[in-house]
């Protein structure tokens, strides 16, 4: 799987296993950021991959709750835990204080969804 990994701009990884969702976001993505790569996964384990490869300029990632495989949460922990300084986004429709809280742990805003897309990208754009 390439994921544009070794790209020499800085690179956004987008993670959710809706790929209609996926594929609108990254398009929007490298439209309105073209100094970025942007990358997008649907699984739990090809995330897990991805922010356990060779990726020297990883600059966000935003990831969905539910995942096949596991959780943006578990993800978020592991990213936490291996690289603090990456700024996260958990973008999602299953949201609770809880949740929340929890993201908030692992320093990731959250993001519910449905949210308009201007500010999803206005959201993005203040992450980076």
């Amino acid at each position: 799987m390439h994921l544009g990994l070794f790209a020499v701009k800085p690179l956004i990884l987008l993670i959710d296993d809706e790929p209609d969702l996926l594929s609108l976001l990254t398009e929007t993505l490298q439209t309105a950021l073209p100094e970025y790569s942007v990358a997008g996964v649907t699984t739990y384990d090809d995330a897990l991959a991805a922010l356990e490869g060779e990726v020297s300029d990883l600059r966000l990632v935003v990831v969905d709750q539910l995942l096949n495989g596991g959780t943006g949460l578990q993800l978020l922990g592991h990213l936490s835990d291996s690289r603090p300084a990456v700024p996260s986004i958990l973008f999602t429709g299953q949201s609770t204080a809880e949740l929340e809280c929890d993201a908030r742990t692992v320093g990731a805003q959250v993001l519910a969804k449905p949210v308009p897309l201007t500010t999803w990208l206005a959201t993005v754009r203040s992450m980076l």
